[in-house]
């Protein structure tokens, strides 16, 4: 695992950020165009209410990843989480083509997008299949906002790809409650899996930027 590297990757965006104000000038043209239900507290410094937010977001997908890592070899679920692990850390390390290879904050959020999308996609596979998530980490609020401030149409492109892009990484959870199952989890690695979990809290809860649905 790079996580480090990613934390590094992070921390010279944050840098650059500072000096060039890209980001900034993107949020200022997208802002007005945001959606009716994300909600600004304080509307005079709402670029910079914004970038916080947006700096949280990225700093949480490393994290993530890690704990996922240090939970998945508690729970004897290396397998399933693997995947998942290794292509999002090529999200920010060789980004797809789809992604370009600037390494500012703009860029990064683009790749958090793309990490925090494809664990609801794989959410929503296992959901489709066994009744319930394989994360128990719900993200789906702050992945609107960030999919608000990425901008159509290009959101929508990112969305596709994380859609086309699970089913390639994670194979369809099967129904069958066999050991021999590819996806067959016990119901000890469940309990410790859910157990390691209980600590991760919606990204939201310390932010200036809220969705109001």
């Amino acid at each position: 695992m790079h996580f480090e590297k990613l934390g590094q990757l992070i921390t010279e965006a944050v840098s650059h950020e500072e000096e060039s104000h890209l980001l900034a000038r993107h949020l200022q043209k997208v802002t007005a165009g945001l959606h009716s239900t994300v909600m600004i507290s304080n509307k005079n410094n709402s670029t910079d209410a914004l970038i916080r937010f947006i700096i949280k977001y990225i700093e949480h997908a490393p994290k993530f990843l890690s704990v996922m890592a240090k939970v998945s070899a508690e729970a004897n679920m290396r397998g399933l989480t693997l995947p998942l692990i290794k292509v999002s850390e090529e999200f920010f390390l060789n980004p797809p083509e789809i992604l370009g290879n600037e390494k500012n904050l703009e860029r990064l959020m683009e790749s958090s997008y793309l990490t925090h999308r494809m664990i609801e996609e794989v959410n929503d596979r296992f959901l489709a299949s066994r009744g319930k998530v394989l994360i128990p980490v719900d993200m789906i609020t702050a992945n609107l906002i960030i999919h608000n401030l990425i901008g159509e149409p290009f959101s929508n492109q990112l969305d596709a790809f994380c859609f086309e892009l699970a089913k390639e990484i994670v194979p369809f959870p099967s129904t069958n409650t066999e050991p021999s199952s590819p996806t067959f989890i016990t119901t000890e690695q469940q309990i410790t899996w859910t157990k390691a979990w209980m600590h991760w809290s919606e990204l939201l809860d310390e932010s200036h930027v809220k969705l109001s649905i």
